[in-house]
């Protein structure tokens, strides 16, 4: 081959790969290597480079011994080798190679933070200030109402699911939500009667949402009984006994009966032939 012909084989291989064009530049490249008996080094980095970027790993790794094999120590074939390791996540081997030049500590770190990762010892990357870890008795939700369902929007971010366990009752609302290695435990009274059995929980990358219905559709004025609003229902305890001594005496049998009729308003109708 002339060295002008060579010249426009090197030319048009430096250009397909410029153009990302990698599996021509392949092509090239081999038909350059079997034509031609010195296949410079220069060309075998570019075929090593081209195979890496198609996936062609393995035949990548044979050509890179068998051009160091043939004398071919260019840095550019060695970082090759363990960018290639990095790719089929030899995270072990990349670290070594990367290891030998200074200029390759960033992708020596890289391979250090993948390891770290694959063991189970992933370190959360911060960018700026420190993400603070929020108390959990500090977290409260973010109440509202919308015709008859009500929703309680706590913002707490990429919580799995089955991390929130909630109890709701016609005159309560029990929430866990589990954070790493803690937890946030909320009790709620509610102001007046909710339908247990429209409960939804919704999960998402900024807050946890838990929204139920109303027995009767009709806007509150308040949702959550709260200690400091207990004074505002002027509650006293003359008319509480007052009102138990007004209570109607029931029989043993009749007491049952209503205990079975407020589960299954609670928890719902059993299956027919299953008793309570």
């Amino acid at each position: 081959m002339s060295a002008s012909l060579k010249k426009t084989s090197d030319e048009a291989i430096i250009g397909s790969m410029a153009m990302k064009n990698y599996h021509v530049a392949i092509v090239l490249l081999e038909q350059l290597q079997h034509e031609h008996m010195k296949f410079s080094k220069e060309n075998q980095v570019r075929l090593v480079e081209c195979l890496i970027h198609v996936g062609r790993y393995l035949d990548a790794f044979n050509y890179i011994r068998e051009f160091s094999e043939k004398g071919n120590n260019l840095r550019s074939l060695t970082f090759l080798k363990g960018y290639a390791y990095y790719m089929t996540s030899e995270y072990y081997n990349a670290r070594d190679i990367f290891n030998q030049e200074p200029d390759w500590a960033r992708w020596a770190a890289k391979c250090k933070l993948m390891l770290d990762i694959t063991s189970g010892k992933r370190k959360i990357i911060e960018i700026g200030e420190p993400a603070k870890i929020p108390n959990p008795d500090e977290i409260n939700p973010n109440i509202t109402q919308s015709g008859k369902k009500i929703t309680f929007s706590f913002p707490v971010k990429n919580v799995p699911k089955d991390r929130v366990d909630v109890t709701l009752l016609p005159y309560s609302l029990d929430v866990t939500i589990k954070i790493d290695n803690s937890k946030i435990v909320k009790e709620y009274e509610l102001a007046k009667s909710v339908s247990p059995q429209s409960l939804d929980i919704i999960t998402n990358e900024e807050s946890v949402e838990i929204s139920f219905d109303k027995e009767v559709d009709e806007p509150w004025e308040k949702v959550v009984i709260s200690p400091e609003s207990l004074q505002d229902l002027n509650v006293s305890l003359e008319s509480i006994i007052t009102a138990l001594d007004e209570i109607p005496n029931y029989s043993d049998q009749e007491a049952s009966e209503m205990f079975e009729q407020s589960q299954r308003l609670v928890m719902g109708d059993s299956p027919k032939g299953q008793q309570l």
